[in-house]
């Protein structure tokens, strides 16, 4: 119901942003309402949901402002991935899987390049929405339920490049097609990055995963 109402949710991302840390133990209670479509979490973490007819109520789900944010896309996406597993095309398939780094350099050694990764990544460790293999290379998948920025091409780019090598392949499945320019541009001259997105998400994955990873 989230894939359908997603242009309807994404009114309140803004909103929802401030109350939608993933390991927010005190989350604050919230009340937005637009339209046909209302969202609430109480005081005891009672969360609840309507949409048009649908109306879906939960005890307790603190983090329930950062699964509104994108964590549902998260999940979907995997969910729908789930079939492919079954089918043989990809292997080890992954949510939310964190990874950890740490290198000792060599003495006399710039370290350029992983500076430039730490500050992208945090100092020890990322936390991927989702990955999988074909037996042969590595698959990240970054969701992005709102706007997409030249950041989040980058820091993708960065990703993957470092946990899967030359031959990674990461993914940008985002619900509404990125409207700028330069991050077109971005997405369009990268080597190891496609974007998926709107309507044919999942048929553009799903092609994309049957090919290979080969990119455009």
């Amino acid at each position: 119901e989230l894939w359908k109402g997603r242009s309807k949710i994404s009114k309140f991302y803004k909103e929802l942003s401030k109350h939608g840390s993933k390991y927010n133990d005190n989350p604050k209670p919230f009340s937005f309402s637009k339209n046909d479509i209302s969202v609430k979490l109480s005081a005891l973490n009672e969360a609840e949901i309507h949409m048009g007819l649908n109306v879906f109520q939960f005890k307790y789900w603190p983090n329930f402002a950062h699964y509104l944010c994108g964590g549902w896309l998260e999940e979907y996406t995997y969910l729908r991935l789930q079939p492919l597993v079954k089918k043989g095309w990809i292997k080890d398939l992954r949510i939310g899987l964190e990874v950890s780094f740490k290198e000792d350099p060599p003495d006399n050694v710039s370290l350029g390049y992983r500076e430039q990764l730490s500050s992208l990544l945090g100092d020890t460790y990322q936390e991927l929405d989702i990955a999988f293999t074909d037996g042969r290379r590595l698959y990240v998948i970054e969701c992005k339920a709102g706007n997409v920025n030249s950041e989040h091409v980058m820091k993708l780019q960065n990703i993957v490049r470092y946990f899967g090598g030359i031959e990674g392949r990461a993914i940008l499945a985002s619900c509404f097609y990125p409207q700028n320019k330069v991050v077109r541009k971005k997405i369009d001259d990268s080597k190891n990055l496609q974007a998926v997105s709107g309507n044919n998400l999942f048929q553009q994955l799903e092609s994309m995963i049957q090919s290979g990873g080969s990119h455009r």
